[in-house]
């Protein structure tokens, strides 16, 4: 039978998968164009090459069209109907004051004094309360409450009450940085245009229903999985409750984010979030009691059948849950009917289901990586088992399942996470089996004993929490150093789709390796050798050649593979122009300069700022933002920084050192340069402490003494002129603006100055000892091609003299959008104007990214 008419099913699939990626690609008149393209080409040569019959292929060719067009339909109506219902122009909507009726349809999230939901809202508040306008719309409400009895007041919230609620309409946030979260993008994914804001509960009314909805069931899910939740807080004591609320139930918001990081560094996630693995346990445990209870076949499987649905609401419902129940019910059905034994068509048919269901599933992580590492288990892992060199069939199954899932996550893991272990195959060859067979069983019977004999209960209470115990404490161990932690750029799509197939070639290869190679009297049954003077009747030499022709095959394959890695390793190895990317970290600094030969540098790490006060402690949130750890380091691996071999700490205040902290656990840093000083407070000694523990050498910067990064790149410090104080010793100091490091950046040919948040003294006096070392020609000597703007545009810097004295071309301002400060000052932005500089803002432009060349400059921003 021709290769694309077997397991049809699974080439439906893969033609609906293919056409819906394309439209997620492109769109308009270049969609059509490719998707004519590729079936121009593809039908024929298959049909050539008699991969398949006309007749499968115009099939095939059919179903990828309709996949293309089902796609498009649904993301082009995909959009917001509140200006057409309401008859309010969109800018109009956006900061308007509003109220609305309607229901919450997601669970209430409550963390310190924020509360966030999603809510159907039906009716629209007009000048008549009576009569409100009817709409249809999603929305995401956020509201920042006051006062801490409000806590407990919306604590009482659940999905599927009525609620009016009057606030703030507002476009959701969009990102600034190339390459970083869409917060906007994500919620159009959900249907969501819109998001509420509100202050304080007293516009807010909620009311419980008092007729079924669509929301009943769900509603009643939550408050079980509630109960479940502090039934588990009950038997296990922190901070095994919260791992084990995400072990059991999927509920991973009260784990300790210290704990997940750690699960994360080594490729541990999968297990703290309900997947296949968790469902086979599920379904395996019920069967083994039907069969202990001499039930019947048929009557067990349809039981279990029915208590699937059940489980992957209470485990939370996502993609990968989904999907294994969705694949489980189907393969007992198919069990029961003995139909549809193929594990490959049933998970074909579980990913259409799902992908006719939500078209927006193919765009969801967890969707992807579900599907493609079980795709990659059916298929790969029996023809890897039989090659490992274990009598123990169990054995061989284990290290053939993780080499394997380890293999097909690779791409998608480096693309979504930018960052592997070496460790990753041990980690989850040691790990899984051990919590997935053992804690999790565990912890799964002693919740169901504590409603039955809390007593007995507690019993394996003790065993799990040891054995979480022994895990943490290995896992904390193993992530001790970064050393087995690689960083990688997300690569492009075309290289994962490569990929792929040379995983599929190198199983191939394994597999057939045996009966490829014939030993003294055989010949392949494949293939046939020329009868030829040299082989004529000399098996041994007939067995030669073939082994020679295996060794250039995998040596070629090997120095193929080898390369192909290396590109996504470091994908900008040809790149030899240098870049200076201004990213937007909202009110704060942050420069990443990379050199012409590769060399990384970054130039402070921004920071969140936060003005607490005694009384305030109930609204703090469990893992507040923090821009190092949710911004600036996820950007650094995308881009693949595998390490920085410079960070200049301009200096010490919060919106330019908050972020170094994550910076500094998670990138390997080769030189820690500061103005010497030191600004005591708790954030700055765990700082200074962390480079310390990493044997990251501190500088203080040096006018004497010149950085050179690479041939095209040097480092010129300008200020502080000298230390301060003693040179031997540290000095404190709290006020840290005029103390910033100000270098220049000779790159190529160009020059860029930057400022940290020097005022206008210190630019007086900067330019009086710069004209004094270098003379009456020195104002002209010192034009500069970018200026970074001191202190954010404040109206205390960027004098006229310092302008006449750089004269740059260029200058930006790196500055939060809606600051409280009322950054960039007017005068400032006028002073600039009136000298003829152009004027790049990340507040109004998000990340500003310049590319040097020998001669001329590019600028590139996200925003136009």
């Amino acid at each position: 039978m021709k290769m694309f008419d077997r397991r049809p099913m699974v080439w439906i699939t893969v033609s609906w998968v293919i056409g819906m990626g394309m439209a997620c690609l492109w769109q308009g008149f270049v969609l059509g164009l490719i998707v004519t393209g590729f079936l121009l080409v593809t039908l024929p040569l298959s049909i050539y090459y008699r991969l398949s019959s006309v007749h499968h292929m115009l099939i095939y060719g059919l179903v990828l069209v309709c996949g293309t067009l089902y796609y498009t339909w649904t993301d082009d109506h995909n959009m917001s109907r509140l200006p057409d219902m309401t008859g309010i122009g969109t800018a109009k909507l956006d900061n308007a004051e509003v109220t609305m009726f309607g229901r919450i349809t997601s669970q209430v999230a409550l963390d310190g004094d924020r509360v966030s939901f999603q809510m159907a809202a039906d009716e629209w508040g007009t000048d008549d309360p009576k009569q409100p306008l009817r709409i249809s719309e999603n929305i995401m409400v956020q509201i920042q409450l006051i006062e801490q009895p409000q806590q407990q007041i919306a604590s009482t919230w659940q999905r599927g009450d009525h609620i009016n609620i009057s606030g703030t309409l507002r476009f959701p946030g969009t990102a600034h940085n190339f390459g970083a979260f869409d917060y906007r993008a994500y919620l159009r994914l959900k249907h969501v245009h819109w998001m509420l804001q509100a202050k304080g509960l007293d516009s807010i009314v909620t009311e419980a229903p008092t007729a079924w909805n669509q929301q009943t069931i769900l509603r009643g899910n939550d408050e079980v999985r509630l109960r479940l939740g502090q039934q588990l807080s009950l038997l296990f004591t922190p901070p095994h409750d919260g791992y084990m609320k995400g072990l059991v139930i999927g509920d991973s918001g009260d784990l300790d984010p210290e704990k997940f990081r750690d699960f994360s560094k080594l490729g541990l996630t999968h297990i703290l979030a309900i997947s296949g693995t968790h469902v086979a346990v599920y379904v395996g445990s019920f069967l083994w009691l039907f069969r202990r209870l001499r039930w019947s076949k048929e009557k067990s499987l349809l039981i279990v059948m029915c208590l699937i649905p059940p489980y992957v609401l209470i485990s939370g419902a996502s993609p990968s849950v989904i999907r294994a129940g969705m694949m489980s019910m189907i393969a007992l059905y198919a069990l029961r009917k003995q139909i549809l034994k193929d594990g490959l068509h049933i998970l074909c048919l579980a990913a259409l289901v799902m992908l006719l269901w939500n078209p927006y599933y193919i765009l969801d992580v967890s969707f992807q990586l579900s599907f493609i590492v079980t795709a990659g288990l059916i298929l790969w892992v029996p023809r890897i088992q039989r090659r490992l060199p274990f009598r123990s069939a169990w054995l061989a199954s284990l290290v053939a399942i993780s080499s394997v899932a380890q293999v097909v996550s690779f791409p998608l893991t480096i693309y979504y996470f930018n960052q592997v272990s070496l460790l990753s195959l041990l980690a989850n060859f040691v790990f899984v089996p051990l919590i997935s067979f053992i804690v999790l069983p565990f912890g799964s019977i002693a919740l169901v004993l504590s409603f039955i004999h809390p007593a007995i209960a507690n019993l394996l209470v003790w065993p799990t929490e040891w054995l979480n115990t022994w895990c943490f404490g290995l896992i904390t161990w193993m992530n001790q150093s970064n050393t087995f932690v690689m960083i990688w750029a997300s690569p492009p799509i075309w290289w994962i789709l490569i990929y792929y197939a040379l995983v599929e070639i190198g199983v191939r290869m394994i597999g057939e390796r045996k009966s490829t190679i014939p030993g003294p009297g055989e010949v392949s049954h494949e293939d046939t050798l020329p009868l030829t003077p040299d082989l004529a009747g000399h098996p041994q030499g007939q067995s030669r050649a073939w082994k020679r022709r295996e060794l250039v095959s995998r040596s070629g394959y090997l120095l193929v593979g080898s390369l192909f890695l290396l590109y996504a390793y470091n994908p900008t190895f040809y790149d030899h122009h240098g870049y200076v990317q201004f990213m937007d970290v909202g009110q704060g600094d942050s420069i990443l300069i990379r050199t012409p030969e590769g060399k990384h540098m970054l130039v402070d790490g921004s920071g969140t700022v936060r003005f607490g006060q005694k009384g305030d402690e109930w609204k703090a949130r469990e893992e507040p933002y923090e821009v190092g750890r949710e911004l600036l380091v996820p950007l650094l691996k995308q881009r693949g920084v595998h390490q920085l071999d410079a960070l200049i700490l301009t200096h010490e205040d919060q919106d330019h050192a908050g972020g170094l902290q994550a910076v500094l656990e998670e990138i390997p840093v080769k030189a820690f340069i500061f103005n010497g000083t030191f600004k005591p407070n708790a954030s700055m000694s765990k700082l200074f402490r962390t480079a310390l523990d990493q044997d990251i050498p501190l500088y203080q910067a040096n006018p004497s003494i010149p950085m050179q990064l690479d041939t095209e790149t040097k480092v010129q410090f300008i200020y502080p002129t000298a230390t301060l104080g003693d040179s031997s010793r540290i000095t404190l100091m709290n006020e840290q603006n005029d103390h910033s490091v100000v270098f220049l950046l000779h790159m190529k040919h160009a020059r860029v100055l930057f400022t940290g948040d020097i005022e206008q003294g210190i630019e007086q006096e900067i330019v009086e000892q710069l004209e004094r070392l270098g003379g009456k020609s020195a104002s002209r000597q010192g034009s500069v091609d970018v200026l970074k703007v001191a202190h954010h545009g404040s109206k205390t810097s960027t004098s006229e003299r310092w302008l006449d004295y750089w004269n740059p071309r260029t200058a930006v301002i790196s500055v939060g959008e809606h600051n409280t400060f009322g950054h960039p000052s007017p005068q400032v932005i006028d002073r600039l104007e009136q000298m003829g500089i152009d004027i790049y803002r990340t507040d109004l432009y998000g990340e500003v990214q310049m590319r040097i060349h020998d001669n001329s400059i590019d600028v590139r921003r996200l925003i136009e």
